[in-house]
């Protein structure tokens, strides 16, 4: 089966983010979705001129490949022209804390109390001149 990518903006791919992440509203916002034998979709958004968020939500680790990687970060680096990336990830996430690390994010700091659930926010955040799978 050959990956497909699908940059149409269908509903379903943010109802799919907002039911494995918990977030009920990204705002205005871009997705692009990559669908093999598992689906993969990765929200963009709080676009500024040179930051914005990413949110990234699977049903498989199989997503992760290198061609996968170039496309989620081409797009707000190359496309958008942005500066940098900034991910929001709840303290007790670790899944999605150790991804955000492999794929090179840096701790930047964090927000007591952000959520409603009274949970503190890590910030992590990637440059462009920092994304290796720009290379």
């Amino acid at each position: 089966m050959q990956l497909e990518i699908d940059t149409s903006q269908k509903p379903e791919y943010l109802q799919f983010v907002t039911r494995l992440t918990g977030t009920q509203d990204f705002g205005e916002c871009k997705t692009i979705a990559f669908k093999k034998d598992w689906l993969a979709v990765v929200v963009y958004n709080a676009l500024d001129e040179s930051n914005l968020g990413i949110s990234i939500a699977t049903d498989s680790p199989k997503w992760c490949s290198k061609a996968v990687l170039k496309v989620i970060f081409g797009f707000p680096f190359i496309q958008l022209g942005v500066n940098r990336i900034t991910a929001t990830i709840r303290e007790t996430n670790e899944k999605s804390t150790e991804l955000v690390k492999r794929l090179g994010f840096i701790l930047e700091g964090q927000l007591q109390k952000y959520y409603a659930t009274g949970e503190t926010a890590m910030i992590y955040g990637m440059t462009k001149d920092n994304c290796r799978w720009l290379k």
